[in-house]
């Protein structure tokens, strides 16, 4: 079993990179906001580790939104993932992506 969510975590990986390579995420506390804020944001990631004040922000903001919200990694691994230092907060701004993210997820999490 650890070997299928392995290459399940390996898949999410891979999906936001390619996000990523497509322009489709944005990171950090003031590019997240304004894609939330501007409708763009079509998936909301948090990380785990993420300050208690910026992560009530995120819920207040997806809430008004309507915006789906999942918490997983960490900023460390957000920045593995995106080869930055760290990143506590991601936007998926594509909803294709941000299906295919979630379909993921919710794999994962069975």
């Amino acid at each position: 079993m650890a070997k299928k969510e392995e290459k399940m975590e390996k898949k999410l990986e891979s999906l936001l990179q390619l996000a990523n390579k497509a322009g489709k995420l944005s990171f950090g506390y003031d590019a997240v906001e304004r894609s939330c804020r501007s409708g763009k944001a079509a998936l909301l990631l948090l990380a785990k580790d993420l300050g208690h004040s910026s992560r009530k922000g995120f819920l207040n903001i997806s809430s008004a939104t309507n915006l789906t919200v999942r918490e997983i990694g960490t900023k460390l691994d957000f920045g593995r993932i995106l080869n930055r230092r760290e990143i506590g907060i991601i936007s998926v701004n594509d909803k294709n992506f941000a299906d295919g993210i979630l379909k993921f997820l919710i794999n994962l999490e069975e």
